[in-house]
Parts: C-alpha cells; sequence; structure tokens
C-alpha cells in the first residue's frame, strides 16, 4: 500500500523538478494560442496572488494566468467579480489544478473558462 501511495503522489503534478514559472507561463500561451510577442501585465490589484494578464491582437478575450501554489479565496472573489459582464466570460484563466478546491473550480467556471495544469 505504502509504495501504491508513493507512485500516486508522483503523478499529482505534470510538472518537472525545478519548473520555471516563466518559461510555463510562455508555454500556457503557445498552448492557448497567444503568440510570443502578447503584451504581459503582472495585475498588482491582486496582492495575495501573482496573476498576469496575456493579450494579444490575435484575440478579443485575455489570458490569465496564475502559478501560485494555492489561490487565495480574497482573489477568486475579486477575479470573479471583475468577470460579471458577459464579454469578460470569454476570457481564460489558467491555474494549478491543486491551487483550487473543487468548489471554488466550480465557482470560477460560471466566469471565464478554466483551465487547469
Amino acid at each position: 500500500v505504502q509504495e501504491l501511495t508513493q507512485k500516486f503522489s508522483a503523478f499529482q503534478t505534470p510538472l518537472v523538478d525545478n519548473w520555471n514559472p516563466d518559461d510555463l507561463l510562455y508555454e500556457v500561451m503557445l498552448l492557448n494560442g497567444f503568440p510570443l510577442d502578447s503584451r504581459i501585465e503582472k495585475l498588482d490589484r491582486y496582492s495575495q496572488n501573482i496573476i498576469k494578464k496575456v493579450t494579444s491582437n490575435f484575440h478579443e478575450h485575455a489570458l490569465y494566468v496564475c502559478l501560485d501554489g494555492f489561490i487565495q479565496e480574497a482573489t477568486l472573489q475579486q477575479f470573479a467579480l471583475e468577470r460579471e459582464n458577459e464579454y469578460a466570460r470569454e476570457d481564460l484563466f489558467v491555474c494549478l489544478d491543486s491551487a483550487l478546491t473543487d468548489e471554488s473550480k466550480f465557482r470560477l467556471r460560471d466566469h471565464c473558462q478554466l483551465r487547469v495544469i
């Protein structure tokens, strides 16, 4: 049982050891159709988590990326509140799967397109 538990824990994240947030951000951008010359802006209005907004002339929607290990409830509430209009619901939000609870994933999906790593 212990060996099986260790094998399952090894598959909890698809990320390689010592991954770099900037490298992962670029990979997320490319996987979601945003070119490397997209504009990347760190959103300072979120004080408890680091959220970066990616925009491009090729997309009407924005890509938001948070690679923190846990996303605070206050951050989620503020992000959801900002997505209240219909146009903002086309935005993509990408984060680590382990950074959200199942409940917060369901609530966030009401306000944007959620993708987890």
